[in-house]
């Protein structure tokens, strides 16, 4: 028996002359010659091999387990190999049904669920399932569990107002907040009259007619979505009357004791501010008296 190391592991040669292929493949296939020489001269023989093509089923060998579970971040590799003749092509079916021939990177939130691997070749195909797991959780927005939230809010004109958007999930999502021309403010954003706080709060100084519309805060992350819908109201707000500077201001207390009644008057710059019916009197006795400049308490 003869070894040459420079040839196929698979090939050796007997000392009669005798070759020897073990486990042929049809890539063995062609013409193969021996030559027998002596001093006397030499002789040559063609020998031609031809090897039947067997098709087989692909059959895929054991590799990664079929239930991964990993953690946000955490990079994934899934292995398939499998054997039948011809050799199989390998692909892969994701769980966004994206066929590719690889696959692998850090994952996201999004990458949890079934991939497929297929070993193809003509004689037919073999599937296994691949179950990935990924520990995260998709935003939440000021506890409401779902992707869309409407809320109707009032703002007084002229105060200043916070609309409260505290996303939570895993991970941290970001926050933006679409205004009513589809201006986008992420946070954190401080402008002059609307700041978008780190905590997702949105605050609308000096409140406007204007600003009566919706706000939408939108929370993300890799592993979803959710949007709240602030439909704002701005209403008048009754204010009590401000002196810009009171002392200079005549003010004008009367209180008239008329048929049986005491009646209490309140003038400010000649307008009237307050009427207050006191009480009765036993005696039919009209009088009244009056100060300027002073604080009659009600």
């Amino acid at each position: 028996n003869y070894n040459n190391s420079s040839l196929d592991a698979r090939i050796s040669m007997y000392q009669n002359g005798t070759l020897l292929i073990r486990d042929v493949t049809p890539s063995d296939s062609g013409k193969y010659e021996c030559i027998a020489t002596s001093s006397t001269g030499s002789e040559r023989r063609v020998v031609t091999l031809t090897v039947e093509r067997h098709e087989s089923v692909p059959q895929i060998l054991e590799g990664s387990q079929q239930l991964t579970e990993l953690f946000f971040g955490n990079q994934l590799r899934l292995d398939c190999t499998a054997r039948g003749d011809p050799k199989p092509r390998i692909i892969w079916r994701l769980p966004s049904k994206a066929v590719v021939d690889q696959w692998h990177r850090d994952v996201k939130l999004i990458d949890a669920g079934q991939y497929v691997c297929m070993a193809r070749n003509p004689a037919g195909e073999n599937r296994k399932v691949y179950q990935v797991d990924i520990d995260g959780n998709p935003p939440v927005i000021n506890g409401y569990h779902q992707n869309r939230t409407v809320i109707r809010d009032v703002a007084s004109k002229y105060s200043r107002k916070f609309i409260d958007c505290k996303a939570e999930g895993d991970p941290t999502p970001t926050v933006t907040w679409i205004m009513p021309d589809n201006i986008f403010l992420s946070a954190p954003y401080y402008g002059s009259r609307i700041n978008v706080h780190h905590n997702g709060t949105l605050e609308i100084r000096n409140v406007r007619p204007t600003d009566t519309a919706e706000f939408i805060c939108m929370a993300r992350n890799d592993g979803g979505e959710a949007v709240m819908v602030v439909q704002l109201e701005v209403t008048s707000m009754v204010r009590r009357p401000i002196f810009k500077n009171p002392f200079n201001e005549l003010m004008l207390y009367i209180m008239l004791i008329c048929n049986n009644t005491v009646y209490v008057y309140l003038f400010v710059a000649s307008t009237l501010l307050k009427y207050v019916r006191k009480c009765t009197q036993d005696s039919c006795l009209c009088s009244f008296t009056f100060c300027f400049k002073c604080n009659p308490m009600f």
